[in-house]
C-alpha cells in the first residue's frame, strides 16, 4: 500500500533549461510508482519524478521498485522529449554537449529491449512502434527520423540524409532493428535534391 501513497519529496527544479521534466510547480510529493532515483534523471524525467534525496536501504529500495529497468515507454517517451525540446534549445551549446553524453545512454537501455528480441517481443514491439516516423536518431547536432540515416552515404547530403556518426556506432546493432538502413536508395538522394532545390 504504500508504494502507491504520495509522499516522497521530489526535485522540482531541472537542471538543464527545457530538459524534460514531469515535476510542476504544485509537485512537491509522489508515489513511489512515480518516482526515480536521481541516477534514471537523465532517462525518465518526462515520465517519472526525481526523488529529492536518496533510499540507501536495500530492502526499501526493492519495496519501493525503484531499481526496476527502466520500460521501453518511458525511455522512448525521454528519446522523443529531447528531440522535440532540441528544437527550442539547440543553439546552447551546454544543451548540446549534454546530448551527445546522454543520448548513448538512452541507446544502450534501449538495446537492452530490442537487441536481440524475438520479433514478436512485447517491449520490443512497443519500442519500433512508439519510434516510427519519430525523429530519434541523433546525429551530433540534431535529432532524425530513421529514414533520413544510412551506414554508408555521401558527406555532403546533410542536412537532407545523414550518415551513423562513428561515435555511435557501437549501437548498429541498435540502429538496424529500429529500421536504419545501409545504404540510401537512389530515390532518396532524388527527393534530397528536390528539396534542396525548394529551399
Amino acid at each position: 500500500k504504500l508504494r502507491g501513497v504520495r509522499w516522497l519529496p521530489v526535485v522540482q527544479q531541472q537542471p538543464l533549461e527545457n530538459m524534460p521534466w514531469r515535476c510542476k510547480e504544485d509537485d512537491i510529493v509522489a508515489s513511489a510508482t512515480d518516482v526515480r532515483m536521481s541516477s534514471d534523471m537523465w532517462l525518465a524525467s518526462a515520465s517519472k519524478f526525481i526523488l529529492d534525496g536518496d533510499i540507501r536501504s536495500p530492502e526499501l529500495r526493492e519495496h519501493f521498485g525503484v531499481d526496476t529497468p527502466l520500460s521501453g515507454t518511458v525511455l522512448t517517451r525521454q528519446l522523443k522529449a529531447y528531440a522535440a525540446a532540441h528544437s527550442v534549445a539547440s543553439g546552447n551549446d551546454t544543451w548540446s554537449q549534454t546530448m551527445a553524453s546522454v543520448v548513448p545512454k538512452l541507446y544502450e537501455e534501449i538495446g537492452r529491449l530490442v537487441v536481440g528480441a524475438g520479433p514478436l517481443q512485447e517491449q520490443a514491439l512497443s519500442v519500433r512502434s512508439s519510434l516510427e516516423g519519430e525523429a530519434w536518431v541523433w546525429v551530433g547536432y540534431a535529432f532524425v527520423d530513421s529514414s533520413r540515416v544510412a551506414f554508408r552515404g555521401f558527406a555532403n547530403s546533410q542536412p537532407y540524409l545523414h550518415t551513423v556518426p562513428s561515435d555511435l556506432r557501437s549501437f548498429n546493432r541498435l540502429f538496424k532493428a529500429l529500421g536504419v538502413r545501409d545504404s540510401f536508395s537512389s530515390k532518396d538522394y532524388t527527393n534530397a535534391l528536390e528539396s534542396m532545390a525548394d529551399d
